[in-house]
């Protein structure tokens, strides 16, 4: 007889294997997810510990800038900080006008670091010196310092010694005679030696001096890129653009101009009184930097009419720039402030700066000034001969300049007491002194030395090294005689270099930029 099996106990068989399957793969979903919760979990510490090594670096940045302001070379070593954290900050290999700041966190045998590039600026190299000559012609040229007596003559008239404080850097050969000197600056802030540099050789008589180093052939000092600093855009008033636009030819901003409170007290154009001036620069306009209004003239070793220049400005000038009153013999300079020419410089009044120092005094803070005389560049970045880039110091219709407070940078050279038309010179009335420093591309031409030729008139004498000879400067052909050599006079120069230009809290905007040393600030940073 046939024996039916219950029909509840053929489902459960059926079942069995399908509850297995489902536990199985319950069971594989379940250490799947807590492998995914484990993986998860270690990912967000190893988030978690690279975003705490990215701030460890982030410390370092902020370190290495401090430290750099400060006047150090933002390189740290490492530091323990936030736990188990630590950060260094180090040279890029690559730049060395970048730091590298790393960030490191440790746990175990983990260990996680985060990288931020910084991207540094600073000044150019001849912001470094009392003197730079880069003599771009490669010419044969010396630099010569002589004289003797008081280091600087109190008063008009001829005599004294010449004398630099700071360091001296010469593409070209040095000569110093006599009793000429070259001392630290002082104050001394930065540890500065007084150093004379020459690419070629440096001669100094028994009674010159040098406090520091002279070091002969050193290697070329490269100067900036002058054209890569951009003026035309990077500028807060285009002046030319300026009274161009407001189709004014001669004179001053009007009242309805919307920078005529800023620029009315700065700088006029073209100025109708000064005829013989503006004459001598054919093609081109000439803005004069004076307030409108001039009270007392001073005296002629004196700068007493206030010019207000703003505080951080860069003024491009597509022209000539003038200072050069009729009215003053100098300016009380206020401000912090850059000054670029298209074409030449023409610094014929004394200026002097309202606060010399590093705080503010009664209410004004200190002052600083920088005068660039570009010219005009080929597509090649080269200077078109011709085209300006020269400072000429002194006045030569009247030889009234004695003081200047300034750093003054020449696309192309320093001339003194040189007039721009005939590009003859004429004797001063004193010697002179800087608070700043002179830089020239090429040279720095300042010839202070003048005798009585045989037509009873005054000449600018110059030295042969080569011949030991004395020459006209004019006529080289000429050796002066006995009684020429006995009439000569030496006009004494000083200059002191103010190395508040080392300090990133007193520069001036616009500066030009290299691969020099002194901090001018952090252009921009990445993680990488």
């Amino acid at each position: 007889m046939k024996t039916n099996r219950p029909r509840h106990a053929s489902q459960t068989g059926g079942i069995l294997p399908i509850v297995m399957v489902v536990l199985i793969a319950f069971s594989l979903m379940v250490v799947a997810l807590l492998q995914l919760g484990q993986n998860g979990a270690q990912e967000t510490a190893y988030q978690l510990r690279r975003a705490q090594a990215f701030w460890l670096a982030e410390a370092g940045r902020q370190r290495c800038i401090a430290d750099l302001y400060s006047g150090g070379t933002g390189v740290l070593s490492v530091d323990a900080t936030l736990g188990t954290g630590t950060f260094d900050v180090r040279i890029d290999p690559a730049n060395p006008n970048r730091r590298i700041s790393r960030g490191i966190v440790t746990a175990g045998n983990l260990i996680v670091t985060n990288q931020i590039r910084i991207d540094l600026a600073y000044l150019a190299r001849p912001f470094e010196h009392a003197i730079y000559a880069g003599n771009y012609v490669n010419q044969l040229w010396s630099f010569q310092l002589r004289g003797t007596g008081a280091a600087m003559p109190p008063g008009s008239g001829s005599g004294g010694v010449d004398s630099i404080y700071g360091d001296v850097y010469i593409r070209g050969n040095a000569f110093m005679a006599d009793s000429s000197a070259i001392y630290p600056p002082n104050p001394n802030r930065y540890s500065l030696h007084g150093d004379l540099n020459t690419t070629g050789t440096s001669t100094l008589d028994p009674g010159a001096s040098v406090a520091g180093s002279r070091n002969q052939n050193v290697p070329y000092n490269q100067p900036p890129d002058l054209p890569a600093m951009d003026y035309a855009n990077n500028n807060n008033y285009d002046i030319a653009k300026i009274f161009n636009d407001a189709n004014i030819l001669s004179g001053r901003l009007p009242p309805s101009h919307p920078l005529y409170s800023v620029l009315y007290n700065v700088v006029v154009k073209n100025p109708s009184d000064r005829a013989a001036e503006n004459n001598s620069t054919p093609g081109m306009d000439d803005f004069y930097f004076e307030p409108a209004s001039i009270g007392s003239a001073g005296t002629q070793t004196t700068g007493v009419t206030p010019l207000n220049l703003g505080t951080n400005k860069v003024y491009y000038v597509d022209g000539h720039v003038w200072f050069d009153s009729h009215s003053t013999y100098g300016f009380k300079v206020d401000g912090t402030a850059t000054i670029v020419s298209t074409r030449d410089i023409h610094v014929s009044d004394n200026l002097a700066y309202n606060n010399k120092g590093l705080t503010a005094v009664g209410g004004n803070p200190p002052d600083l000034l920088a005068l660039v005389a570009l010219g005009k560049y080929d597509a090649g970045g080269v200077l078109i001969s011709g085209s300006g880039g020269n400072i000429y110091f002194g006045d030569p219709e009247f030889g009234t300049l004695y003081t200047v407070d300034a750093f003054m940078f020449a696309g192309n050279n320093f001339y003194y007491n040189t007039s721009a038309n005939s590009g003859g010179q004429k004797e001063p009335t004193s010697g002179f002194k800087v608070f700043g420093n002179y830089m020239a591309v090429n040279q720095v031409v300042v010839l202070r030395d003048w005798y009585t030729g045989a037509d009873g008139l005054p000449h600018a004498a110059s030295y042969d090294q080569t011949t030991s000879q004395w020459k006209d400067a004019a006529n080289p052909s000429h050796i002066l005689t006995s009684t020429e050599l006995a009439s000569r006079r030496h006009y004494a120069m000083r200059v002191e270099y103010d190395d508040r230009i080392r300090d990133s809290a007193t520069q001036m905007p616009g500066l030009p930029r290299g691969n020099g040393t002194i901090f001018a600030g952090a252009k921009g940073w990445e993680e990488i």
